[in-house]
Formats: structure tokens, sequence, C-alpha cells
């Protein structure tokens, strides 16, 4: 398997199961366009907290010249953050 496919595995399997028990614990799950409402905002959420991940382990000191950094020198998410007070947690319509 390629690294774009192996990466980010650990969080991969962290937002499926996010999304799985969300289909199983959701007051929605009966209603297709709530439940997919729900489950676009968990993976913008988790989105937006990779991309936090990777500006927090990116290896801005390496940035001289031309080497530069790729996907390979961030380290997996298999964890989420702890909710902070500035996301926005009120539900969507």
């Amino acid at each position: 398997m390629a690294d774009r496919d192996t990466q980010f595995a650990g969080f991969a399997q962290a937002i499926y199961d996010e999304m799985t028990m969300n289909v199983i614990l959701s007051e929605n799950r009966h209603d297709a366009d709530v439940l997919r409402q729900e489950q676009l905002r968990i993976m913008a959420r988790r989105a937006y907290d990779l991309v936090e991940h990777t500006i927090n382990h990116a290896p801005v000191d390496e940035f001289e010249g031309d080497k530069g950094f790729d996907a390979r020198d961030i380290p997996d998410m298999s964890q989420w953050p702890e909710e902070q007070s500035t996301h926005d947690d009120t539900p969507q319509s």
C-alpha cells in the first residue's frame, strides 16, 4: 500500500468509528436528510481538527531552501483533540 493509503489510517478509523456511532445513536437516523447533515458536520469538524493537527506538527523549522516537507512528515491523528470552547457546538439543521 502507498503512504497515501496508510499515513492517516488512525484518523480514518477514528472518523469511521465516530460516524458509525452517530448513525447508531442519532435520534435522526430515520431521517436521511438530517442524518446526512449530521454526518457532513462530523466530517467538516474532523477535517478542521486534522488541519490544526497538521499545523501544530508541521516541521516549519525545516522549510529551508527546496527541502520542504510532505505528508509523511505529519504524524497520524488517531485521537480527537479535547473540545474547546472556540468550537461552535450549536446543532445545524
